[in-house]
């Protein structure tokens, strides 16, 4: 994935920072939590990120200071969405600095809510953290902003053809 989004930012005149989100310890998975049945929120997310202060500008040069702050706009892709969590975190740090964020997803995963996240406070994104709440700001139901109510049965029938390789 990182190749197809540096293509895309090249699109734009702009750098793909792969580094720029630096996860300091593990999170679970929301698939995983979910075979688990385990309940997880945004602390899963907020407590193992931080932002990286110099992030690779090229594939051998380093920014020599924060490429972040006012007036600056990120665009953070997240390649499948499922409640938010992690989009919503990295918009979260990513504000910290003053710099805008635009969010998008490659995927999204059927039949969940996303959650957005209200306001933490002032922090510093740099450094690791150990929020204790998170709360959630606002909910986006999945069901009440489906544009074609028949997209959900025409994605489900070609994925089963496409698992079945029922092509023509």
């Amino acid at each position: 994935m990182n190749e197809a989004i540096s293509i895309f930012g090249k699109c734009f005149r702009k750098n793909y920072l792969f580094d720029l989100i630096i996860r300091h310890t593990d999170a679970i998975k929301s698939q995983t939590a979910r075979n688990n049945k385990m309940a997880i929120d945004f602390l899963n997310q907020l407590n193992t990120i931080r932002l990286n202060y110099k992030p690779m500008r090229s594939a051998t040069r380093r920014y020599v200071k924060s490429p972040l702050g006012p007036g600056k706009t990120v665009l953070l892709i997240d390649d499948i969405t499922t409640k938010g969590y992690s989009l919503e975190s990295g918009r979260a740090y990513i504000e910290q600095t003053g710099a805008k964020v635009i969010l998008a997803s490659w995927l999204k995963t059927i039949n969940t809510d996303i959650d957005l996240l209200a306001p933490l406070g002032k922090f510093d994104p740099y450094i690791p953290h150990n929020f204790t709440s998170a709360k959630v700001l606002k909910q986006h139901s999945y069901r009440a902003n489906i544009v074609d109510t028949l997209a959900p049965a025409e994605i489900k029938a070609m994925l089963e053809k496409y698992t079945n390789w029922d092509w023509p």
